[in-house]
């Protein structure tokens, strides 16, 4: 089975962010519903991550790069807004 490894995927009720970042300070999800902001955890290569129960399908969201660069993400499957609007969070299963 065919794997999504980075941007938003979901897995037994968690969603599982994983941006690739290399140069910023800090990276966080911003949920545009709500305003809520997650930061996510540094981690090797470039990469940040974060698992958490409080992002859901269907969720629209920006990637907020250094507190202040509000950006889709570039690995989501979905922009119902457009390219330049929020990224949508969905599970996708592959066969």
């Amino acid at each position: 089975m065919l794997k999504k490894t980075i941007g938003i995927t979901f897995d037994n009720g968690a969603a599982h962010v994983r941006v690739w970042v290399p140069e910023a300070a800090e990276v966080a999800i911003k949920l545009a519903k709500t305003g809520e902001v997650f930061p996510l955890n540094q981690q090797p290569r470039g990469y940040w991550g974060l698992e958490t129960e409080k992002i859901q399908r269907g969720d629209r969201y920006y990637i907020v790069i250094d507190g202040d660069r509000e950006l889709p993400d570039p690995a989501s499957v979905s922009q119902p807004d457009g390219v330049h609007g929020a990224s949508q969070a969905l599970r996708l299963d592959f066969a």
